[in-house]
């Protein structure tokens, strides 16, 4: 369907032709092998823009370095690296975004390989959801950066059902997509831990470091902690 609209409209397709060309020029990689979640949008966007314009060789190699840098900038257990609770729900979008147009694009090699990312970013994502059952409200403790590029309730509303039980088009992605979220008791990983018992949930954050410089969206935090009470905050770490 898209490209049928681009083919009436010729402002449409130079549009997409000069955003090839400007992505392409200026993919945020640095020196040293230095990398973090700029790229990854980047890249995101010149694998879909390539399809569109059935650059086809452009296409294999965008994603391969899109999959490449997801294995730099994710952990094993799919959180970003970079130690920001909001960030984290920025890049699952993304992530999300383009597993949807892989699919409705019949992309199927390219969307086989994303999925175990996908799964994987879905899952640590979901980790900081806390679900207010009477209010259908959700919210996450923050570690780390607030982005300026999209509001914590905003980002939070992608994820669920709007009022009456209306679907948002990010609610609706997932849905298409067969996404589940995980229901665990007690969650530990790498950066941070989560600990459920009955109306209590605790949120420890203990980033481990091996020395190497990366650029980072964290905060000086180690051993912060959040602690919810029948799904509301009672006690919130001040950051820096």
């Amino acid at each position: 369907f898209y490209k049928k609209d681009m083919n009436n409209n010729e402002s449409l397709k130079i549009f997409f032709k000069n955003t090839l060309q400007v992505l392409s020029n200026n993919l945020e990689y640095y020196p040293n092998g230095i990398t973090y979640n700029h790229v990854i949008n980047d890249l995101k966007g010149l694998v879909m823009t390539s399809i569109i314009l059935d650059e086809h060789d452009t296409t294999k190699i965008a994603f391969k370095l899109l999959i490449n840098e997801l294995d730099q900038v994710l952990d094993s257990d799919g959180f970003l690296r970079e130690g920001s609770s909001h960030y984290q729900l920025i890049f699952c979008k993304w992530i999300c975004e383009l597993q949807y147009f892989l699919k409705k694009s019949n992309n199927i090699e390219y969307e086989k390989i994303l999925e175990p990312f996908l799964k994987r970013v879905i899952s640590s994502t979901f980790f900081f959801f806390v679900f207010h059952k009477k209010s259908n409200h959700i919210s996450i403790p923050l570690f780390g950066d607030v982005s300026p590029d999209f509001n914590v309730e905003w980002m939070i509303s992608y994820f669920k059902k709007g009022s009456n039980n209306i679907s948002n088009y990010g609610h609706k992605i997932l849905d298409e997509l067969n996404i589940k979220k995980s229901n665990s008791m007690v969650i530990t990983s790498r950066h941070y831990s989560k600990i459920k018992n009955e109306n209590w949930i605790v949120f420890v954050k203990h980033s481990e470091n091996n020395g190497l410089y990366k650029p980072t969206h964290e905060h000086q935090d180690f051993g912060s902690f959040v602690i919810y009470y029948k799904s509301n905050k009672l006690i919130v770490d001040i950051g820096r």
